[in-house]
């Protein structure tokens, strides 16, 4: 299935990657290395996660070994992701819109 990033999330995508780049530049490369795998997942098994309680349009995959997770819907043609959080941060994220949509770019 294709995925579709938000412009949120693409937004909360650079700045976590921005911040953990100027501390450590491999940091930022594995963490997006295991962001990708991730995404690969949501588009092959997009009903794997588990869905949020109060959200139940919205599914949310914890990274392992990093304290993020990326929440997402599930629609006919595409998986949209709609926003990151941090474990310490708890969620940021929202439902997005359709036109607050980008695809994915690898």
């Amino acid at each position: 299935m294709r995925l579709v990033l938000s412009r949120l999330a693409l937004a909360e995508l650079d700045e976590i990657l921005g911040f953990i780049r100027e501390r450590s530049p491999l940091g930022a490369r594995n963490v997006e290395a295991r962001i990708r795998r991730a995404f690969d997942h949501i588009a092959n098994h997009p009903e794997a996660a588990e869905r949020v309680e109060q959200r139940p349009s919205v599914r949310r995959l914890p990274l392992a070994r990093y304290p993020y997770v990326i929440y997402y819907e599930v629609g006919s043609d595409a998986v949209t992701s709609c926003a990151f959080s941090t474990v310490r941060g708890g969620s940021r994220g929202r439902i997005c819109s359709p036109h607050e949509r980008s695809d994915m770019r690898g």
